[in-house]
């Protein structure tokens, strides 16, 4: 019927007492040339490059037009969002994609493109190398205002950098002014909610591990400094608030 997982027909339980059967034999090798056929059209080796900082442009046409083509066969809520002519995103993002030598600009674009589906499960994931942080403390946008809801590193409490300060400014750019041109377009999300949180919350201050963001902060008393907060690896954030027991 077309399922081809050679691999976990071989150790799957549940089919113990088929294997003694002879015709077994005969299904598993017609599953393995089933499999090693969809390995060439879905997962060939031409696709498998290492990392670099930048890429070919025709291996930026190629990774465009294999997720353009993926969406098209497979995405499933096309009509929730029936304004989307998928063909000229293609052709709109074709440029973008040309001018983005920067591997990392080049996964922005395709962000943006994929961000225009308006589905939290459809996303381009950038490789390891490029995978976004933040820094030690969490926010949110609470009545209109950009605030702080946590924070996760000691050293940043004793800067003054507590629960309830209101961010003003990131990058000295007003933070819903930020928000809406480095954040938002690129958050897939599937409604206004889960938009809201993945734009204030998780991806407002991310960026490159290492890298520092300056955020301007108006404390509980309405007064207002600036400090430089370092983006941490995501495994530092993890030791410093481990995940809770489900």
């Amino acid at each position: 019927l077309g399922w081809s997982d050679a691999e976990h027909l071989a150790i799957d339980p549940d089919l113990q007492t088929l294997r003694t059967d002879p015709r077994w034999e005969r299904v598993t090798a017609g599953l393995a040339r089933l499999a090693e056929g969809d390995r060439k059209l879905w997962g060939g080796a031409a696709f498998r490059t290492p990392y670099r900082e930048t890429l070919p442009e025709e291996e930026r046409i190629a990774g465009l037009a294999r997720y353009w083509a993926e969406v098209r066969s497979n995405f499933a809520f096309f009509d929730q969002v029936p304004e989307l002519d998928w063909d000229a995103a293609f052709l709109e993002t074709l440029p973008k994609v040309r001018a983005a030598s920067a591997t990392a600009d080049y996964y922005r674009v395709l962000q943006e493109l994929s961000a225009r589906l308006r589905d939290g499960h459809t996303n381009i994931s950038p490789p390891k190398e490029l995978r976004p942080t933040r820094p030690a403390l969490r926010t949110a946008r609470i009545e209109g205002r950009v605030v702080i809801t946590r924070v996760l590193d000691p050293s940043l409490l004793e800067a003054g950098l507590l629960p309830g300060c209101e961010v003003v400014s990131i990058d000295g750019e007003p933070v819903e002014s930020y928000a809406n041109r480095r954040v938002r377009p690129y958050q897939a999300a599937s409604t206004p909610q889960d938009l809201e949180v993945r734009t204030y919350d998780y991806a407002l201050l991310s960026g490159p591990a290492g890298t520092e963001v300056e955020l301007l902060i108006e404390d509980h008393a309405g007064a207002r400094h600036t400090i430089r907060v370092v983006r941490r690896p995501q495994e530092e954030i993890d030791r410093l608030a481990p995940p809770p027991d489900p």
